[in-house]
């Protein structure tokens, strides 16, 4: 494969970032909506100020592109809040529960105590996925929210064990000639989506802001969450769409660990991008069970 220059990575990576960002909010286009884009676009270039000690600027203009786009993303997910928020469905849940296995125990280490401890703590959470995923009823407020929150810690941890998102090691100066363009591009959609869920889970955290009062704070905490577990599914899973999901994705995983099809980085990346509408597609003609949404 071509080497391809930092500076090039950069705009391949830049134009990921915006697509998928769009994409987020595509639903509705208004005027309103669009000047703030371009505001955003505007005030994302900030990114392109040279650090106080920085010496090769120009060598590295691709690191300061690329932090252009990361803050165009960032503010685009606090806009757009309402809009982005993800609508999780126990298919995509269940779906990212495989995702973070397979990343995490293709790098489990049985020796160390760290690994056991992720084990025990994510055991149980993914137990009460498949007891979701496999079961008819209508789950409490409590259940939904706590679900919506699992959904953002396995994204949170996907992010973790794929660090360097692989193609994205040309931000640090690493050789990434192991990569096409359009996995760059592919790898910068990705990163807009998991971003904006780890951005979704920091607002959870009531952290008091400076200049508001404590009942402010929770007031606005509150509003987030009954948001959080009202995207969570209105409708139940039939079994027979998570049996699918287990033994296609769960299947590909294992096919892909014995043959290397695709390096670990694309195999996750493409599980974010693809997988979702994949399925989307063939549920189409499993018509979902309605429920009522639940209530605090």
């Amino acid at each position: 494969m071509d080497s391809h220059h930092p500076f090039i990575l950069s705009l391949v990576f830049g134009v990921g970032i915006i697509f998928q960002s769009l994409l987020f909010i595509s639903n509705q286009w208004t005027l309103e909506k669009m000047r703030l884009i371009l505001k955003h676009m505007g005030i994302s270039l900030a990114g392109m100020f040279p650090g106080k000690n920085e010496r090769h600027y120009v060598e590295d203009i691709y690191f300061h592109i690329t932090i252009c786009f990361i803050l165009f993303a960032g503010f685009i997910f606090a806009t757009f809040k309402k809009e982005i928020l993800p609508r999780i469905t126990e298919a995509s849940l269940l779906s990212y529960s495989l995702i973070f296995w397979y990343l995490f125990l293709s790098r489990y280490d049985p020796h160390s105590a760290f690994d056991r401890t992720v084990v025990l703590l994510a055991a149980l959470p993914t137990l009460g996925t498949l007891v979701i995923a496999f079961t008819l009823i209508h789950w409490s407020f409590k259940v939904n929210l706590s679900c919506y929150i699992w959904y953002l810690i396995l994204v949170l941890a996907i992010s973790i064990l794929q660090i360097s998102f692989g193609a994205l090691a040309f931000i640090f100066g690493h050789r990434t000639d192991q990569f096409e363009l359009w996995q760059i591009l592919l790898t910068g959609m990705s990163f807009t989506y998991l971003s904006a869920s780890m951005f979704y889970l920091y607002i959870l955290i009531p952290v008091q802001g400076k200049n508001q009062t404590k009942e402010e704070r929770m007031q606005i905490w509150q509003e987030d969450a009954r948001l959080m577990a009202s995207r969570f599914v209105d409708y139940r899973m039939p079994p027979v769409q998570a049996a699918i999901i287990l033994i296609l994705q769960g299947g590909l995983y294992a096919l892909n660990h014995t043959y290397r099809w695709f390096p670990m980085p694309l195999m996750v990346n493409l599980s974010v991008v693809v997988l979702p509408v994949f399925f989307s597609f063939i549920f189409q003609t499993i018509k979902p069970v309605p429920m009522e949404p639940a209530t605090p």
